[in-house]
């Protein structure tokens, strides 16, 4: 009768965790085909028969080596994570710690991913009935996130798998004398989690911070007999239509509502019935430096006055102005920030879910935020009156300004500059022919073609 014997941990230090973690390191670089037992007693400073007083052939030195890795994922982060009642601080935990022994430079751990194939049947499910048993016990700690409320409606199985990919893939890039130490990589690994697939609320409309960037134009419509080029002539200053139906948009919506203009002084006016219309908030950078700034010295400036006012969830810009009409301000203002952007959206609902008008119709696109959106025009969003109790509550309300030279910014036009304008003329002569003077001109051309 035979006995079958439970396998004992493998230890975590002496000479054997030295082998394991040389060995691994050698694999993870070279790979498990190309690595010979000659390479890691090399690496030892041993000799190949004193490396096999530690191993039983290679095969078998890399089950031990998962069998190490595994052990190190249970003993410092499964069971530890076990004790911690509350699964955003045990999935905080889990992924930090995980991703501290990947940084540290411990190939076992990796190498489960890499090279299982490598490895005897029987060792292959002994080694992914391990894997699945952690992997398992991360899904349900997002599983009990979900349950409570504070992760968002994403597949925890797909959200385990990215987490773990995430974190495994550390050893391919990070450096150990790298500008990032281990701490601070696994920082921001657990803050990308929670931020995305993880452990966050799900975001209402009232949670949402926005910013809608306003433009004070000449008014559009004046007769045409009173259109001017050097000055704006009899025509009054507006705000541009696009941006308003940008802010009526955001209204709609809901959320914490601030408003900024680039430009004159008078643009306070354009900011004043922003107020009236129910914004939350008023912000004017004045324009000190550039008469005549391109659409890129416009997003610079923008983007300065963003970052400088703080973080804003949704960042809505009108498709394009009412002057120039160039409709690039916003996509150069979400590079600037380094933030995706969505063009043409007319509508915003719960959940981010927006729709953009196209060619043939409509698409709904769902988004996270921060994200910057170029709004046009569309029956839903046309700007409503205000009131005229609220245009005089506006102008007591407080509006915060400063100039784009405090900012440091929109100084040149790097993307283009205007050498001249003009208004096209249309010359038009008019001759008279005789009958037979047109008839051989007509003879002509019929004679040319």
């Amino acid at each position: 009768m035979s006995t079958k014997r439970e396998r004992a941990p493998l230890p975590s230090d002496g000479r054997a965790s030295e082998v394991y973690r040389t060995a691994a390191a050698i694999i993870l670089q070279k790979g498990y085909d190309a690595t010979s037992v000659s390479d890691i007693a090399n690496a030892l400073g041993i000799t190949k028969a004193g490396l096999y007083h530690y191993i039983h052939g290679k095969t078998q030195l890399l089950f031990d080596i998962m069998q190490y890795g595994l052990d190190e994922l249970e003993r410092e982060v499964a069971a530890p994570a076990k004790k911690m009642a509350d699964p955003e601080e045990r999935l905080r935990f889990m992924i930090g710690t995980h991703a501290r022994i990947v940084t540290r430079g411990n190939g076992a751990v990796t190498i489960l991913v890499d090279e299982a194939r490598a490895l005897t049947p029987a060792q292959g499910r002994h080694i992914a009935r391990r894997k699945r048993a952690y992997f398992d016990y991360l899904r349900a700690t997002l599983q009990e996130l979900q349950a409570k409320g504070k992760l968002r409606d994403v597949n925890v199985t797909v959200a385990a798998f990215g987490i773990l990919g995430t974190i495994n893939w550390l050893s391919r890039w990070v450096q150990p004398d790298g500008t990032l130490d281990e701490k601070k990589i696994a920082e921001q690994i657990v803050d990308i989690a929670l931020r995305t697939d993880a452990a966050r609320p799900a975001r209402t409309a009232s949670d949402m911070n926005i910013l809608v960037c306003l433009k004070q134009i000449p008014d559009p419509e004046i007769p045409a007999r009173d259109f001017r080029i050097a000055d704006i002539g009899s025509a009054n200053l507006v705000a541009d239509v696009f941006g308003e139906n940008a802010l009526e948009t955001a209204l709609q919506f809901g959320g914490k509502i601030t408003v900024l203009s680039f430009g004159a002084p008078s643009a306070e006016d354009t900011l004043r019935k922003a107020l009236a219309m129910k914004a939350d908030a008023a912000v004017l950078v004045i324009n000190d430096v550039n008469p005549n700034p391109d659409p890129l010295a416009v997003a610079q400036v923008l983007a300065a006055a963003v970052r400088k006012l703080g973080g804003f969830d949704l960042i809505l810009t009108g498709r394009e102005s009412g002057d120039w009409g160039a409709g690039q301000t916003g996509g150069l203002l979400a590079e600037e920030l380094g933030l995706p952007c969505v063009s043409f959206v007319d509508k915003i609902e719960e959940g981010l879910r927006l729709r953009r008008q196209t060619e043939s119709g409509f698409e709904i696109v769902e988004a996270t935020p921060p994200v910057v959106l170029t709004i046009t025009n569309d029956e839903h969003n046309v700007p409503r009156i205000p009131k005229v109790r609220d245009v005089m509550a506006a102008h007591r309300q407080p509006l915060t300004t400063f100039t784009a030279s405090e900012l440091g910014a929109g100084s040149g036009n790097e993307y283009y500059d205007v050498i001249e304008l003009s208004i096209p003329t249309k010359e038009t002569v008019c001759e008279f022919l005789t009958v037979d003077e047109l008839a051989q001109r007509l003879l002509e051309v019929t004679a040319g073609a």
